[in-house]
């Protein structure tokens, strides 16, 4: 049959449904909805693989479920184009499709474009010069603002910035990303000025829903040593003194217990003494604080939830460290990187965060422990305003007070959150997710000096910045995050990449292709109808006939 549009709801947006149109030749391209439309329900809708990122985790024979919901289309190569399209759109669509179907004549059509400049795989696009390596910028803070010494134990609390879905411009990841990031920020907030006897680092990581690219690239360096070239950070972060390692996962859907306690669970790879402190004192620090914490006993099977601790291990496998989740198993969040992960519990975050921060707080304080809680800890308590702010700006609009706070402007009308982690350039700035995140960080971690107009005012240090005409001095970094699997073989001068290579085909090496300028487009037309077409036909006919006795006369005349 003739080329074909295809008008579907997101509850087909399934491997199932989607698989049937790809063996469909005359499929072309698919349009679907950018939200739920009133009426139907969509539960699940996962486009991740039900072990995500499992070949870069620990064991990549694991044949645990951990998201049931998990469709895999994220990674199908199909061979039509795909668009979501905004309500009044997508009725329309629905309206024409639906004529079509009861025979319009003549018959509407839809025209796609969103033209594509990729190649067979990242070796060859990045050789061709149709690709970029995806990747973005890591935000690393030392919450005692001193900087991370070599002389005492660290304590590190990890989250991920980026999440990802079938459409880039949808992966708000409210659950799978963004309730762990907004947590680690409580914590960071409620700790501000308290007395830390280790090193406390807030680490997050950019990528990771591709590979754990993030928080490879921090491995990649630390294991570098000092030849880790642009890659470097100031300080002398050694695994090797890491005291505890706490990672907030997905924590913004919890359940509740018998008393109406929220409930989240400890994940660990190994029993050991080290992790058995550790969760004793999350534990213990729940109870005080009214949060439920259970902690799991390690599972060879299940091992971790996939988390950036991964990558850590995978470089340090003895390391004390759990992961916190509101899953204990599978995965409560059902919309797990998909374009539906929009909501998340902000109160409960905000207990989470208070609890998190004691943790921590106990964790860095020399001689504290399960039964011997640091002086003042009660009085360690996140800002529930503050969390509800992050929400706002990392869920709602990137317009938020928080946001405009730290020197952003934003007019109505600039698209709301996403936190795809886009394409890597040595010389682009930070995208608005971590730079939020490093922003709020060094406000919150830094120390105030002399006035200023620009950052470069600011030499009291080399990490001084320019803000509300103050300059803040603060230990927060970016650290770039680069796919571990490529490498850029050649500089330009201006410092930005000319030639990137796959060196390690094992390890990430995920690209995006660049785009044709024009963007995505969608038309709507009417075809000619059938007397139209006959017509034409006629009038062609009738037109050779014209030509060729008009051909025969002019000879007959001229011989």
């Amino acid at each position: 049959g003739p080329d074909t549009v295809a008008v579907i709801g997101l509850d087909m947006l399934n491997n199932i449904a989607l698989g049937i149109l790809s063996a469909d030749i005359a499929v072309q391209g698919v349009l679907v909805p950018d939200t739920v439309q009133v009426g139907n329900t969509v539960p699940h809708l996962s486009p991740d693989t039900t072990f995500p990122n499992l070949q870069f985790g620990l064991n990549p024979n694991s044949s645990y479920v951990w998201n049931t919901d998990g469709t895999g289309i994220n990674l199908e190569p199909y061979d039509f184009a795909m668009h979501a399209l905004g309500n009044d759109d997508y009725q329309r669509a629905r309206e024409l499709a639906q004529a079509n179907a009861d025979g319009a004549d003549p018959a509407w059509r839809a025209e796609l474009q969103s033209f594509m400049f990729a190649a067979q795989d990242s070796a060859t696009c990045l050789r061709r010069g149709f690709c970029l390596p995806l990747g973005g910028r890591n935000v690393l803070s030392d919450l005692g603002g001193g900087g991370v010494t070599d002389t005492a134990d660290v304590v590190l609390l990890l989250a991920r910035l980026d999440a990802t879905a079938m459409f880039h411009d949808m992966a708000v990841g409210a659950d799978t990303a963004v309730s762990g990031l907004t947590t680690a920020l409580g914590v960071a907030q409620a700790l501000q000025g308290s007395p830390l006897d280790a090193n406390v680092v807030v680490a997050l990581f950019d990528g990771e829903a591709y590979g754990y690219i993030g928080s490879k690239s921090l491995v990649h360096q630390l294991t570098r040593g000092k030849n880790c070239g642009k890659e470097c950070l100031p300080w002398d972060l050694d695994l090797g003194r890491v005291r505890a390692v706490l990672e907030l996962g997905q924590v913004g859907l919890p359940g509740t217990d018998t008393q109406n306690q929220y409930v989240y669970y400890l994940h660990h790879n190994v029993d050991n003494a080290g992790v058995q402190a550790i969760a004793d004192v999350i534990e213990a620090v729940g109870e005080l604080s009214g949060v439920h914490i259970r902690n799991l006993p390690a599972d060879l099977n299940r091992g971790i939830p996939p988390s950036s601790l991964m990558s850590l291990l995978r470089a340090a496998p003895d390391l004390p460290a759990v992961v916190m989740a509101e899953h204990q198993d599978t995965f409560v969040n059902t919309y797990y990187n998909g374009m539906l992960d929009r909501a998340v519990n902000g109160p409960a975050l905000c207990e989470l965060a208070t609890v998190a921060a004691r943790s921590v707080y106990t964790l860095a304080t020399n001689g504290a422990g399960a039964d011997n809680f640091p002086d003042g800890i009660e009085g360690i308590t996140t800002d529930c305003d503050f969390v509800e702010g992050v929400l706002d700006c990392l869920l709602t609009n990137w317009s938020c007070p928080l946001m405009t706070s730290l020197g952003y402007t934003f007019s109505a009308s600039y698209p709301p959150p996403t936190h795809y982690v886009g394409v890597f350039d040595y010389l682009t700035n930070a995208d608005l997710t971590p730079a939020f995140a490093h922003d709020v960080l060094r406000n919150l971690t830094g120390s105030l000096g002399g006035n200023c107009t620009f950052s470069s005012d600011c030499t009291d240090s080399p990490n001084g910045a320019c803000v509300a005409g103050g300059c803040i001095y603060s230990e927060t970094y970016y650290q770039n995050a680069i796919p571990t699997g490529l490498q850029c073989t050649d500089f330009l001068e201006s410092g930005r990449c000319k030639t990137w290579a796959v060196v390690d085909p094992s390890e990430p090496t995920w690209t995006e292709s660049f785009w044709d300028n024009n963007g995505f487009l969608v038309r709507f037309y009417r075809s000619d109808s059938v007397y139209t077409t006959l017509f034409m036909i006629a009038l062609g006919a009738l037109q050779a006939v014209l030509m060729g006795g008009s051909v025969l006369y002019i000879l007959k005349r001229t011989s």
